[in-house]
């Protein structure tokens, strides 16, 4: 998962921004490049952006009217999507009513063996309980996601009888929504040039178990391949689920609207939901500050959100310190001299000098070309950086306002411009007793730090790797463990080198701690040479040589291009099979939430090898899933709560549904008992108060789906259930 870089041009150079910049530098970096664009092509008229912004009380339709902005979504009380032509957005932010503008973010990608490695396999088919033979395939929830190449009309996606299992369809780089049978069956692709949606779509809810050509290894070792023509193996997990699929450019706009429509279809037919985010960035606070953090978290309540941890975790990229008396600086080389970006976080308001260092290879000898120390600055690297790297480098300074951190954003390339090169190029952070710094490396090609074995300067570590978007409050995260290391094509079979272990985490699974102390993974599933089903406009303009090498399964429909199987690796991978393991718990229970799921997870969980050091036993989490164990902790619970959720309290409180649509509630010696009925919005939809310890709440108005129950005694504590209306 990487994030592009928007380098900023020479003619902002020497530009300075105030101290609380109320835009963000992606956005201005961006911002610039349009300017710049505009001055070139005179009389063109200036594009529309979309922007994600958080406002002041006291805001109004007004503040946008003035500015020809548009509220595409009302993403939370003081936070708003909206639409607004470049060229006015600099004089919107300067609004009172203003308090931060965000856009130019861009967020990146991060079954054969898996199924069976997790227990999902008996799920499917069938487990004993209480010796009743019970499944869960997804049935009656809603399984969704954002990402690139989707393509709903794989036949992965089709039943048997024609029927389509995707019900909503959004190609967010064309504005094309398609929310009907008809329209859905029009629908493409929205990246002909990449499968990483269908094939994410396919191991959280991909069904296709019918007849087609097909290799398979007996072994997830190796051993030469078979190839047969039957029922096509490479199916997912969720297959009995419904399917919303949002693709496009991956912006923080283009993610909220996403997963929004997600949970409004699934809303819409009362279905409890799962959204699926197989994607990230290593940049930012890990703090769940951002817009699109704080969005996540605040939907994570109505829906099951899953995250992918990241793909770097073979990467050092983090450096962090906390200054002492006798230890004021961090310095650290940038590895290989090859970078996109460092992000650099404080713990408070409070500014630390940073710089970016020349360093002599022969003797060691550091040369600050670029110094912040204060917030609101710009400063390009000199004539020593330029003469030796093949590009530029820029520090930008600010206390940001969502979080009210110091950060300073260190962004370049960072090649020598020759083999020989005289010079390494280093960090120096400078601060004070008590104060701590987190330094972070991104970009597209991955910034990793190391001492050099040199006196002074610290070493990267790869417990830092977690994207940041998985920082989120009320969401799962999910890391990567290997079911497989050898998988077969067309063409025969590859294999992965030996540091993949069946068993042990993927190298590449990106973990750490969160800065409010959350170590993460939540979670690790099977991620490492999963099979599922690829973009037909993808592989449809591939020739047969590709096809031979890349593809494990095809289906020839009677109508439409070839439908195609291969082979991905990622976190991006591990996460749908955790989202679809999510729907099968929610068909046993639809009441489940967040937090009870990241429990019984926990719980349940395979725990690593005792005898792993203490970085190995981070790096997998909660611990690897099982699926079957979860399920089946989830209906010990819900046999234990009762009917939907609702049982007799020990607080004295007896709440039993009255048919339906109602719930009468007891509660002995009450003089006065009030009920209260919430959507997942948390907007009083019902209320019922009673007298004399008994009350029935009638819920017969309201639409299916999950809500809130709360009920109040004036004897009694108050509680809240969640419940399911069908």
């Amino acid at each position: 998962m990487k994030r592009i870089l928007w380098l900023i041009i020479a003619i902002f150079c020497s530009v300075s921004v105030t101290a609380r910049n109320k835009i963000n530098f992606n956005g201005l970096n961006q911002l610039v490049d349009i300017e710049e664009n505009l001055r070139s092509r005179s009389g063109e008229c200036s594009p529309l952006i979309e922007a994600v912004v958080t406002m002041n009380q006291g805001w109004s339709d007004e503040n946008f009217d003035k500015f020809d902005a548009r509220i595409i979504l009302n993403a939370m009380s003081d936070m708003l999507l909206i639409e607004i032509p470049a060229d006015r957005i600099r004089d919107f932010s300067e609004l009172p009513e203003v308090n931060y503008v965000e856009f130019g973010n861009e967020y990146h990608l991060m079954m054969d063996f898996g199924r069976p490695g997790s227990n999902v396999t008996q799920i499917q088919a069938g487990f004993d309980l209480n010796g009743l033979d019970v499944s869960y395939t997804g049935n009656g929830v809603v399984t969704g996601l954002m990402d690139n190449g989707i393509d709903p009309n794989h036949i992965n996606f089709i039943n048997e009888d024609g029927s389509l299992r995707v019900k909503r369809a959004y190609d967010f780089n064309l504005g094309k929504s398609a929310v009907t049978e008809r329209e859905i069956k029009r629908f493409t692709t929205d990246d002909a040039k990449e499968s990483h949606g269908t094939h994410v779509a396919g191991i959280m809810a991909g069904s296709y178990n019918r007849e087609g050509d097909y290799v398979y290894m007996t072994s997830p070792i190796g051993g030469s391949p078979v190839s047969v023509n039957g029922n096509v193996p490479y199916y997912g997990v969720a297959i009995g689920s419904d399917i919303v699929m949002s693709g496009g450019v991956l912006t923080d706009g283009n993610i909220m609207k996403g997963v929004q429509n997600v949970i409004d279809y699934a809303n819409t037919i009362g279905l409890p939901a799962v959204v699926n985010l197989s994607l990230g960035s290593n940049d930012g606070p890990h703090d769940s500050s951002t817009s699109l953090n704080r969005f996540l978290s605040e939907k994570g309540k109505e829906a099951i959100i899953c995250l992918a941890a990241g793909n770097e975790g073979d990467s050092k990229m983090f450096v962090g310190k906390k200054f002492t008396q006798d230890d004021v600086e961090l310095k650290t080389f940038i590895l290989n001299n090859v970078s996109s970006g460092v992000d650099i976080w404080t713990n408070g308001p409070d500014p630390v000098e940073v710089s970016v260092l020349m360093v002599r290879r022969t003797n060691q000898r550091a040369t600050a070309v670029a110094t912040v120390s204060s917030a609101g600055q710009s400063v390009t690297a000199g004539d020593l950086f330029t003469a030796n790297m093949s590009g530029t480098c820029r520090l930008r300074s600010e206390v940001n306002s969502l979080n009210n951190r110091y950060h300073v954003a260190m962004s370049g390339t960072f090649e020598p411009k020759t083999a020989g090169s005289s010079y390494n190029v280093a960090v120096s952070v400078k601060g004070k007793v008590g104060q701590e710094v987190f330094v972070y490396g991104y970009g597209d090609e991955y910034t990793s730090f190391t001492s050099n074995a040199v006196s002074g300067y610290t070493d990267g570590t790869t417990d830092g790797t977690i994207s940041d978007l998985a920082c989120s409050d009320n969401v799962v995260v999910v890391g990567s463990y290997n079911t497989r290391t050898s998988w077969p094509v067309f063409a025969g079979r590859y294999s992965y080198k030996s540091e993949f272990v069946v068993g042990e985490m993927s190298p590449f699974s990106s973990f750490g701690t969160s800065y409010s102390g959350i170590e993460l993974p939540t979670i690790s599933a099977p991620g490492a040479a999963i099979i599922s089903s690829f973009n037909r406009y993808e592989t449809n303009t591939k020739d047969a040589s590709w096809i031979n090498e890349n593809t494990t399964a095809k289906v020839t429909a009677s109508v439409g291009a070839v439908n195609y199987w291969g082979r991905m690796q990622g976190t991006s991978m591990a996460c749908p099979y955790v989202s679809g393991t999510m729907a099968l718990w929610l068909e046993a229970d639809p009441t489940l939430d967040v937090k009870t799921i990241t429990e019984i997870l926990k719980t349940t969980a395979v725990k690593p090898d005792a005898s792993l050091s203490d970085i190995q036993k981070k790096q997998w989490g909660g611990g690897r899933l099982d699926a079957l164990a979860g399920i089946r902790e989830v209906l010990r619970r819900k046999a234990e709560a009762g009917i939907d959720g609702v049982v007799a309290d020990a607080g004295g409180y007896v709440i039993t549904p009255a048919g339906d649509r109602g719930y009468n509630v007891v509660v002995d010696g009450a003089d006065r008992l009030v009920a209260r009925l919430y959507n997942m919005q948390g907007v009083a939809v019902a209320e019922t108060v009673g007298r004399g310890g008994e009350l029935t709440l009638d819920a017969a108005g309201m639409a299916p789906g999950v809500y809130i129950l709360a009920v109040e005694a004036s004897n009694a504590a108050p509680i809240s259930r969640r419940v399911l209306l069908r």
